[in-house]
């Protein structure tokens, strides 16, 4: 998974959704272990030893 964005860090969050509280924040072009999609675009990544949320809209699966 490759965090993208045009503007600064990606917020990770605790669920698939802006309601949900921000685990970190990471810089565009990290890579993140993916783990599972949401059904409203939202993708599951690992980060350290839990699983977090980003929205697809800042996300990109890729095959690295």
């Amino acid at each position: 998974m490759l965090i993208k964005s045009a503007g600064g860090k990606v917020n990770i969050r605790t669920g698939n959704g802006t309601s949900y509280s921000r685990i970190t924040a990471v810089a565009p072009g990290t890579t993140l272990e993916y783990v599972a999609s949401a059904f409203n675009g939202w993708q599951a990544v690992k980060i350290g030893s839990q699983v977090g949320w980003v929205s697809g809209e800042y996300s990109e699966i890729t095959t690295e």
